[in-house]
């Protein structure tokens, strides 16, 4: 892939006009049948640029992917407070999460990339390592703050905790089409699995193993 990042607010901004309808495209048509000429038509812009940015239609895809993984795990920095308990971090991160996971778009590109991964399998290893396993990474970076553990043992429990949250939701709206999550059950699951998480951590680890927390 040859992306290259817009040097301006407004080329950035028309770099990501252009992924967010090459993902949508790539939804609602599917891989094969979704064209670079498809795509342009309704993003505008030239072929040229395209190709010059993102190579072709692969790289375009997985540059599109990369956007929505980026906005995930930046939805969690934007909204990042310094002071949080481990009981609000776990809140706040597993709250955006969902919601960023559970949106529509999001489904539809997972629903894409599990069927698509059997013909392209560097986009299953891609979405293995930069979706799932980053967000388990990301979290084990937030429980450093808070547990005075090396990362080998915080990164097994951030991904239990990852998967454990996503888990039964993310099932439902990835197996029912149509099906429809709402607010209320994003937070009971993030309830839940927080109070989980938390009997578990002060079961393992000692009183002065945890960092500034009021839990």
């Amino acid at each position: 892939m040859t992306e290259t990042t817009a040097k301006t607010p407004k080329g950035r901004e028309r770099q990501q006009g252009v992924l967010a309808c090459a993902i949508d495209t790539f939804i609602e048509l599917g891989y094969e049948r979704a064209s670079l000429g498809k795509i342009i038509e309704k993003a505008g812009g030239s072929r040229s640029t395209v190709y010059q940015c993102y190579g072709n239609k692969a790289g375009l895809f997985k540059a599109a992917l990369q956007m929505l993984a980026d906005d995930i795990y930046g939805a969690y920095m934007a909204d990042y407070r310094p002071g949080r308990t481990l009981k609000d971090e776990f809140f706040a991160f597993g709250t955006i999460l969902l919601k960023q996971l559970l949106s529509e778009r999001a489904v539809g590109a997972m629903r894409l990339i599990i069927s698509e991964s059997p013909q392209m399998p560097e986009i299953g290893k891609w979405f293995f390592n930069e979706g799932i396993a980053k967000s388990h990474y990301g979290f084990a970076k937030v429980l450093e703050n808070h547990i005075a553990a090396p990362m080998s043992e915080l990164e097994p429990i951030a991904s239990h905790y990852v998967e454990m949250l996503k888990g039964r939701l993310l099932m439902q709206a990835l197996c029912l089409p149509g099906c429809t999550v709402d607010e209320t059950q994003i937070l009971r699951e993030v309830e839940y699995t927080t109070e989980w998480m938390l009997i578990f951590l002060h079961a393992k680890f000692e009183p002065g193993q945890f960092i500034a927390s009021n839990d």
